[in-house]
């Protein structure tokens, strides 16, 4: 009872002095940067908002709607915009992705070789797997945007590379089971946002795209035989699978049948040839918004691990983000405020 007689106290006190929120009241999911609540300006926002100092860069995939798409520039095009090149697709095998598809996806290299897939969350974060990047020296990586083929000795104005700042991953990660499999790597500069370099959608909590299709895309391997991982980047559509048909189908596996899929995953796959593979760690699986708008996604997973690569019947599995959004929030306002 003492803990809310003070914070009425404090509410009092801000209304009394007539200093109520000098920012903006948003819904918390659209604040990357939340007025701490013992400041006395940070009250004064009607329920369930929140006094915001800086509002977030991404947009929510809850709050987008037809209008967004008709914004001109691409600062202010919204997360998760694809930029699909028909004609060109013409030339290219359909498990490939044209240069520029999918404009969040990153390539993170260590010491100049390639290491992992990642996405792009917020123009100075990167969002990845943990066992790509928590066992590494910040000074070891590098992360490029607007990547599309790893191989090409090509000196492209296009292609933006950063150093990294700070490596954040999950406190409870397990590397055994691969719960937890998350990290945010933050930038020493931001990306200049334009038409191949964007933010990916986040999903709100509780997210299920169950029963649908959706991408994923990396610079993975093209089967588990191949010596060398794909030179440009590889775009693959999946099935969502249920947890239920998961878990009876990873439990046919080498795993047996005392395997439980640990609640913080979720799989997709099971189609022969149809697969994410060794090297695609730390890539996105993102899902179109709605059957109106087919150019913009959501990232509803992170490559995480799999058996074998393509297997009928044998789904691979994904960190589900949507039950780490308020994790990736917290995290992204800790380093704002530590700046």
């Amino acid at each position: 009872m003492g803990r809310f007689l003070a914070v009425g106290t404090l509410f009092l006190v801000g209304v009394v002095l007539g200093d109520a929120c000098n920012y903006e009241c948003l819904p918390r999911e659209q604040c990357l940067e939340e007025e701490p609540v013992f400041r006395l300006h940070s009250y004064g926002c009607p329920e369930p908002e929140v006094c915001c100092s800086v509002r977030r860069q991404t947009t929510s995939m809850s709050s987008l709607c037809p209008n967004d798409l008709t914004k001109g520039g691409a600062e202010n095009q919204p997360c998760g915009l694809s930029n699909p090149n028909k004609p060109l697709q013409r030339y290219l095998s359909k498990d490939l992705a044209t240069p520029g598809e999918f404009p969040w996806l990153v390539a993170l290299f260590k010491k100049g070789k390639f290491l992992a897939g990642g996405s792009l969350i917020a123009p100075g974060i990167v969002l990845t797997a943990a066992h790509g990047v928590c066992y590494q020296l910040k000074e070891d990586l590098l992360v490029r945007a607007d990547e599309w083929y790893l191989n090409s000795d090509r000196d492209d104005d296009q292609i933006e590379e950063r150093e990294v700042k700070k490596i954040v991953c999950h406190e409870r990660f397990i590397y055994r089971t691969g719960e937890y499999n998350l990290a945010l790597v933050f930038l020493k500069s931001p990306f200049q946002l334009r038409n191949h370099i964007r933010t990916i959608c986040l999903p709100t909590p509780k997210t299920s795209f169950e029963g649908h299709r959706c991408f994923v895309a990396g610079w993975g391997k093209k089967n588990f035989v191949n010596s060398e991982t794909s030179g440009i980047l590889k775009k693959l559509s999946l099935p969502m699978v249920n947890r239920t048909t998961c878990n009876q189908q990873l439990q046919k596996t080498k795993l047996g049948w005392n395997y439980q899929l640990p609640k913080t995953l979720i799989c997709a796959g099971g189609e022969l040839n149809q697969d994410a593979c060794i090297g695609d760690g730390g890539s996105p699986l993102f899902c179109s918004v709605n059957n109106r708008n087919q150019d913009v996604y959501v990232q509803v997973g992170i490559v995480n691990w799999g058996i074998g690569c393509g297997m009928e019947n044998v789904p691979a599995t994904y960190t589900n983000l949507a039950m780490f959004r308020e994790w990736i929030d917290e995290k992204m306002i800790d380093i704002t405020y530590k700046k």
